[in-house]
């Protein structure tokens, strides 16, 4: 089974400010997280008290032996990057891209790389991690929800709120495929 988290919808209230990624050269930077909860395994199941909940995935992940590195940031994000890169040959159209954020977690980790894909708009659901582009020009990864008949709402897995744009066919950049993160 796929690492997954999961979402309580019943939470969820339109969100204000958008986890966002500044692009930087061929890359991009995941930044502006919204809350803060301590890490842990990518099959914990967020409490629930009431409401339905949903089960966020991302089909791969990998948590790399980075300690030959000696905690160099430079050496670490070498060796991650170079295997998302490696991953995302393998993916028609992979792009890949450096996260820094918390509204993620446990998904998606700080200093984690990012491979995406293209994936048709008719054939999303709910669950999914995807990227788009914000209407502040910024693109934001975050799971998809549920479709409503002006796009998908979506939200952090950490975000009590959904994000204030939704997904659309125009703003969709691609699903998250493969995730790559030092282990701790």
């Amino acid at each position: 089974m796929a690492p997954h988290h999961r979402l309580k919808l019943s939470a969820l209230r339109p969100f204000l400010r958008p986890f966002w990624l500044a692009t930087v050269g061929s890359l991009a930077l995941l930044t502006g997280c919204t809350s803060r909860l301590a890490p842990s395994s990518a099959a914990t199941q967020r409490p629930a008290s009431s409401g339905d909940t949903l089960l966020v995935t991302v089909p791969h992940i990998e948590h790399l032996d980075v300690s030959f590195c000696e905690g160099s940031p430079v050496a670490i994000n070498r060796v991650l990057s170079t295997r998302a890169e490696s991953f995302a040959r393998m993916i028609e159209h992979g792009s890949v891209w450096y996260g820094d954020g918390l509204s993620m977690e446990p998904l998606l980790k700080p200093g984690s790389w990012i491979v995406t894909r293209p994936h048709p708009y008719t054939e999303l659901e709910p669950g999914m991690v995807v990227l788009y582009t914000a209407s502040s020009g910024r693109p934001v990864a975050h799971a998809l929800i549920r479709r409503t008949s002006r796009g998908w709402l979506a939200a952090g897995v950490n975000n009590r709120r959904a994000d204030r744009d939704l997904v659309t066919s125009t703003n969709l950049a691609g699903v998250i495929t493969a995730v790559f993160t030092a282990a701790n």
